[in-house]
């Protein structure tokens, strides 16, 4: 099991994290219709490692309607055409809003 580090002091483990691609929608031609570019990742909110509780209170307000009533955090990026692009574009927001609660 390896671990994602999401801040200074603030961990995640890799398999917490789920990722999902679909399609995304929009212009971006023919091939839009064929490619599945849209990445999501959950996550549980107490699998994240090292926020005092503060900073976790600070988190799920951040967080909002992307916080489901089960405690999982659900974030998504269709920016651009390549899968792996919107991969890193979605853990550097998921690194944000946790920089942003601490």
């Amino acid at each position: 099991m390896s671990e994602i580090r999401l801040a200074p002091g603030v961990i995640v483990a890799s398999d917490a994290l789920t990722f999902s691609a679909s399609r995304s929608g929009g212009p971006g031609g023919q091939n839009v219709n064929n490619t599945s570019s849209k990445c999501e990742v959950r996550l549980p909110i107490n699998a994240i490692l090292g926020l005092s509780w503060r900073a976790q209170e600070r988190l799920v307000m951040l967080a909002g309607n992307r916080l489901t009533a089960e405690g999982e955090l659900i974030l998504t990026c269709d920016e651009t055409r390549s899968l792996r692009t919107n991969k890193d574009m979605v853990m550097e927001r998921l690194s944000e809003l946790v920089r942003d609660a601490q």
